[in-house]
């Protein structure tokens, strides 16, 4: 198949969208797809796996929180591979290792097998995922920047809407290894117009992997996050104690690292642009509150009340309803009107729907608490997709590059770390309690802390998220 080289040919234009950007947003998409695919029907298969496998609550837990360690670890390096070894070939591997590590975690004969797949699934992601971003912003004029971010939110995430559901169909009726080949035919799709349309583009001089700093940033990650899975269902003991401070002495080093490195993994200096940090830590809350939701949820669902699989996944459909509807939407009023206003009520609106969710879960109302999480749906993509957008245009435009693995680094962040506190809150204080209630008090203190979250990101965000026209005179 002919590969479209030119990087000129139908180009983006003011006037509209040419053949090849609509190819390289396909390609955009259905690399989004697999990866939120797999990030809401991958909870549903924790319970079953968890006595399929004879695995503990911790280890159940490891198997979203290794992914999203060696993701968020991986994802600032994509930008410099991509630099080094061009951005179709970067793109190519690693949709195509994700697959072939979403087939052997099918096949996985036990726990241990399986993180080590989920592991290298999260370095396929991490090399194809923060590519789609910058390659599709590349190919698009910066008047339609809003609008290419929130169609490829929309486009990748119609399957976070058929993860829950498609997952626990196989769960009950099938097996939870059918799950993990749900991605499969996406990423043979990001695999043929990826290869067609994606020009490939490389540094003639490019920078050097910073080795230190992604070793200290993954063991620091996966160090933390076992180490609070740990703690929480095996209280305060030695070993997940010291393995959890380990993982923060090690993140400390990180940053010491970084600020001395002339070429440093993550570009720290950026967050000293306002609008560029209010972003980052607005998406980091979002996606801490999303992760933390839907593993959670799930969990309380099937464990706490019995529900199945395909049910407990047909209720978390909510939490997503609003991403392929609203979020062009809420790229195109981010443009109009500016970032402020939608992002702060977004994100104001999340952390309502979160303490809603967690009130009526203590009562039992089950109906009001599914409506909580279709307000958390519709509310998400007033943040993502804003805050996504603004983050680029708030630096220069050599700096694209960076601040785009930036943007999907502190979502992964965001969401490493709401797999690991939300499932040391619930065990924590589960464990703790003296109430029978179906453990809900678990479920409630770790929402609350989500809500917390994104309280505190509404506050810093509403002074340091501005439009101004220096944050513009990027996109001139």
């Amino acid at each position: 198949m002919a590969t479209r080289s030119d990087p000129t040919e139908d180009g983006p234009s003011d006037e509209g969208v040419g053949p090849r950007a609509r190819g390289v947003l396909i390609a955009a998409c259905a690399a989004n797809g697999f990866v939120f695919l797999d990030q809401t029907a991958s909870p549903v298969t924790l319970d079953a796996l968890r006595r399929d496998l004879g695995s503990t609550g911790s280890e159940a837990h490891f198997v979203i929180g290794i992914y999203l360690v060696v993701l968020a670890a991986m994802m600032p390096a994509a930008a410099r591979l991509a630099d080094r070894f061009g951005r179709r070939p970067l793109f190519l591997f690693g949709a195509a290792l994700f697959g072939t590590a979403s087939v052997a975690c099918a096949l996985a004969p036990s726990i241990e097998v399986l993180l080590a797949l989920r592991a290298i699934q999260g370095v396929g992601a991490a090399l194809s995922v923060p590519l789609s971003l910058a390659v599709v912003t590349s190919a698009l004029p910066s008047a339609r920047r809003g609008w290419a971010v929130g169609a490829l939110a929309a486009g990748g995430s119609v399957f976070l809407l058929v993860g829950p559901v498609l997952g626990g169909l196989l769960v009950d009726h099938a097996h939870w290894r059918w799950v993990f080949v749900l991605p499969v035919p996406l990423v043979a799709a990001a695999l043929v117009m990826g290869r067609t349309w994606i020009t490939d583009a490389r540094s003639p001089q490019p920078p050097q992997i910073d080795l230190p700093g992604l070793v200290l940033l993954m063991l620091g990650l996966a160090a933390l996050v076992q180490g609070l899975l740990e703690l929480g269902y095996r209280g305060l003991s030695s070993g997940p104690l010291a393995l959890a401070l380990a993982g923060l002495a090690a993140l400390a080093a990180f940053l010491l690292v970084e600020q001395r490195r002339d070429d440093p993994l993550i570009q720290l200096r950026l967050l000293r642009i306002p609008a560029a940090a209010g972003c980052l830590l607005t998406l980091f809350a979002l996606q801490f509150a999303i992760l933390a939701l839907t593993v959670e949820v799930v969990l309380y669902l099937q464990q706490s009340l019995d529900y199945g699989a395909l049910l407990a996944g047909a209720l978390l459909l909510p939490t997503v309803l609003g991403s392929p509807l609203l979020s062009v939407l809420a790229g195109r009023v981010a443009d109009r009107r500016g970032p402020t206003l939608p992002i702060l009520t977004g994100l104001g609106l999340v952390t309502v729907s979160l303490i809603m969710v967690a009130v009526f879960a203590g009562r039992g109302q089950i109906p009001a608490m599914v409506a909580a999480l279709l307000l958390f749906g519709l509310a998400r993509p007033f943040v993502l997709t804003p805050a996504t957008a603004t983050a680029m245009r708030a630096v220069p435009a050599g700096e694209h590059h960076q601040i785009s693995a930036m943007t999907t680094e502190a979502r992964q962040l965001g969401g490493v770390l709401g797999v690991a506190v939300a499932g040391f809150i619930v065990s924590t204080v589960n464990s703790a309690g003296t109430s029978s209630a179906g453990n809900v008090e678990g479920f409630q203190a770790a929402i609350l802390a989500a809500a917390g979250l994104c309280a505190l990101a509404w506050g810093i965000g509403a002074v340091l998220i501005r439009r101004p026209a220096e944050s513009l005179a990027a996109d001139s």
